[in-house]
């Protein structure tokens, strides 16, 4: 795991590193839209943009959800879910670390606290990279 640019750089001279284990998990099908996720929202100990984060964790049951907010079992758990997720990166030797990287400066910053809201968000790239189909039909005139 490391930080690596849009150019395929590693950023900041960070080392790269592989998982031992592979962290599988247990959902179904998605049955919403692909840019359709909740969000967990990386803080640490520093202020400013450049020292948070997002991990967008895409909605696989449309039932888990009422007028695109999630509910306060599932915020919990996500949240639950992404420390775990964290908490094993950081397990996995001493030499890694789960942070958040800005590009802009340069800087790496250790995830303090994970957070999460109660909408549904959108990873607008996602929807962006969907490829659409159009179908038309002539209107008389």
């Amino acid at each position: 795991m490391s930080a690596i640019l849009a150019t395929g750089e590693v950023l900041n001279g960070a080392s790269v590193f592989t998982l031992n284990t592979p962290l599988v998990g247990t959902s179904s099908a998605n049955n919403l839209p692909p840019q359709n996720a909740v969000v967990a929202s990386l803080r640490t100990g520093g202020r400013g943009p450049k020292n948070r984060g997002r991990i967008y964790i895409p909605i696989h049951a449309a039932t888990s959800i009422v007028a695109f907010e999630v509910s306060a079992g599932l915020q919990t758990a996500m949240r639950s879910a992404t420390k775990t997720y964290l908490d094993a990166i950081n397990a996995e030797t001493p030499d890694i670390r789960s942070g958040v990287v800005s590009r802009l400066y340069g800087t790496f910053s250790n995830i303090n606290n994970v957070k999460s809201g109660n909408f549904v968000d959108t990873q607008r790239r996602r929807r962006n990279g969907l490829k659409e189909t159009y179908l038309t039909t002539a209107v008389t005139t």
